[in-house]
């Protein structure tokens, strides 16, 4: 599970961790990512990542998940409290495709089998080791990989 200032993200194999996690500190938010998810998967929505922030849940497709060390972030649908429809359906969708994760590992359980989680680890801490990166934009696509580019580092 990652866990940043505004926002817990984990990949959908680990969604019980979130649900855990939640039941302690916003129970009402469980029923909402359970309504998001039984609603995705009736109607076969492709996501790999959830993400919670208060009063809202995104199913998040990336359609490089496992190949790529940091995936594309690509179409968000968002299920608000605040903005329910009655048939289920998410409140609004967000394009996405310019943004990139970063430590993929955090996503996932240590068991995890879509990609090598030690090896995802091991990149994340050489990555710790170059000179910060822009916090405003490494998560832009094109600036992240100008970066990796700039620091002498490839796939």
């Amino acid at each position: 599970m990652k866990i940043t200032r505004s926002a817990i993200y984990v990949h959908r194999s680990n969604l019980i961790e979130l649900l855990d996690s939640l039941e302690e500190v916003d129970p009402p938010a469980v029923g909402l990512v359970i309504r998001a998810r039984d609603w995705a998967e009736a109607h076969g929505l492709p996501y790999e990542v959830v993400k919670y922030s208060p009063g809202k849940v995104s199913l998040i497709s990336s359609p490089d998940w496992d190949a790529a060390p940091e995936p594309l972030s690509g179409r968000s649908y968002i299920w608000a409290a605040d903005d329910l429809r009655d048939d289920g359906r998410w409140s609004r969708t967000y394009t996405g495709g310019r943004s990139v994760y970063h430590m993929k590992e955090l996503f996932v359980s240590p068991d995890y089998a879509g990609f090598d989680v030690r090896k995802a680890e091991e990149r994340t801490r050489m990555l710790s080791r170059l000179p910060p990166a822009d916090p405003r934009r490494k998560g832009d696509r094109g600036y992240w990989e100008q970066y990796l580019r700039d620091n002498g580092v490839g796939d």
